[in-house]
């Protein structure tokens, strides 16, 4: 538990610093390279370095070991390559990040999460919904269907078997009795629908202790939900703000697209906003699958939201420098309105 408090003051920490370190594009656009080549690494990692793993049966763990939480971060990682890849305009650096981007969707599937699965087709839907609009609608979907059905048959054939194998045990959520038979399958059903409840009504106010739900589980395992590991710990008083956090850092991204779509200017904050929506919403959807609530990059995506808000404003006050200034003048500088003399710059008396 203290571990787990460490890390959670440790990401507050990093929250401030990270805002207070990245105030321009070029920051931002060098921080979200590292990262990806961050997750490039820990993908390659176990096969070329040693260093990582491959769990239960060629699953694949990465550096990060636990596959659904790989998964869940590779979730995030993919959208914002493809935006730098997208409003990037140096050719060399243009191939490196869609060589990035391929190998982090690799990565993904490699995971052979379930969840991750679920959340990356919701992913697709909601960027054909978001981005296939307009007078580009034909040309985006002559470039997008070719390349969907490419590498759904790329797909098929060098991962098809363990994917569907993996999936069709998803048909075993028919009734409580098929469960049974599916031991992942069964034990998060127990963990959601009949022990967390029990947990949570022991103290639904204030909860059973931060992370406690490990506590209160006779198999000793954490309850594999971000939102139920919260509920049950911290009970509602941690729970609703919680979620108010998660829903401000949906509403930033939201902002920073409206104000970049009204600007001439700033595709690239418009493009990296929608792609941390994507990432955002598919992070928070493999969440109902793992606890995610200590996990670095929930906090960084908190970060990143504030982060392009900050200088979203930044780019606004300086493009509108005079009307902020304007409006920033202190009553006593608009008495020339009421009647009453103001001063000009040499000191002469205006009316």
């Amino acid at each position: 538990e203290k571990a787990s408090l460490i890390t959670l003051w440790l990401s507050i920490i990093l929250y401030f610093v990270l805002i207070m370190m990245m105030r321009n594009t070029r920051t931002l656009h060098l921080a979200t390279i590292g990262l990806i080549i961050g997750g490039v690494l820990s993908i390659l990692s176990p096969m070329f370095f040693g260093m990582g793993s491959l769990l239960d049966d060629k699953r694949y763990g990465g550096l990060w070991g636990d596959q659904n939480e790989f998964a869940a971060m590779l979730l995030v990682l993919v959208p914002l390559s493809v935006a730098l890849f997208y409003t990037t305009k140096k050719g060399l650096v243009r191939l490196l990040l869609l060589g990035c981007s391929i190998m982090l969707i690799v990565g993904l599937a490699l995971t052979y999460s379930r969840g991750g699965y679920l959340a990356f087709g919701v992913m697709i839907i909601l960027a054909m919904f978001k981005f296939i609009t307009g007078q580009n609608r034909a040309k985006i979907l002559a470039i997008a269907v070719p390349c969907l059905i490419i590498g759904s048959v790329i797909f098929y054939y060098t991962f098809g078997d363990e994917f569907i194998a993996r999936m069709e045990t998803l048909r075993h959520l028919e009734s409580r009795e098929s469960l049974r038979g599916e031991g992942s399958l069964d034990m998060r059903f127990h963990y959601y629908f009949e022990l967390a409840p029990k947990i949570f009504s022991e103290n639904p106010i204030f909860g059973v202790g931060f992370r406690g739900f490990i506590l209160h589980n006779p198999r000793g395992q954490i309850s594999h939900n971000t939102y139920i590991e919260v509920l049950t710990g911290t009970g509602l008083v941690g729970f609703i703000p919680f979620i108010i956090i998660l829903y401000m850092t949906w509403r930033e991204t939201r902002r920073v697209e409206r104000y970049a779509s009204t600007e001439g200017n700033e595709n690239y904050l418009w493009c990296y906003a929608n792609a941390l929506e994507l990432g955002l919403i598919s992070y928070l959807l493999a969440g109902m699958f793992i606890s995610l609530d200590l996990n670095k990059m929930t906090w960084l995506l908190v970060t990143l939201s504030a982060v392009i808000l900050n200088i979203s404003r930044i780019h606004f006050l300086a493009a509108h420098r005079e009307q902020a200034a304007a409006s920033a003048r202190p009553p006593w500088m608009e008495y020339g309105a009421r009647g009453r003399p103001q001063y000009g710059p040499y000191g002469q008396a205006k009316y």
